[in-house]
């Protein structure tokens, strides 16, 4: 078969970490668990289309980025913005492009 690196093998390539270096693992599976429900939240939907896999390992690399600097952050975002103001415009666009309209 093909070979193809799921998410969570993609994720620790762009950070950096070798895939046999399990040393972040848990915290890895638990930022990309987190982006999943940030970005189906944002989006309204039920699921992650597999085209928008490479958008929620680039929000769980924003996350992982940010650890550290979290103190930080100016709180002055009000509300729900304030998860979405790390993320850059791109993946932002990202984000809509995905985005469904919530029928009331």
């Amino acid at each position: 078969g093909e070979l193809r690196m799921n998410q969570f093998e993609k994720t620790k390539l762009l950070l950096g970490l070798e895939i046999d270096d399990t040393s972040k693992d848990s915290l890895i599976e638990l930022l990309l668990e987190q982006a999943r429900d940030e970005f189906l939240q944002y989006t309204n939907r039920d699921e992650v289309p597999e085209t928008a896999n490479n958008v929620v390992i680039e929000m769980a690399v924003v996350k992982y980025n940010l650890l550290g600097t979290e103190g930080l952050q100016s709180q002055s975002y009000s509300g729900a913005s304030e998860e979405y103001a790390n993320y850059s415009p791109q993946l932002i666009k990202a984000l809509n492009r995905y985005r469904k309209v919530k029928m009331l």
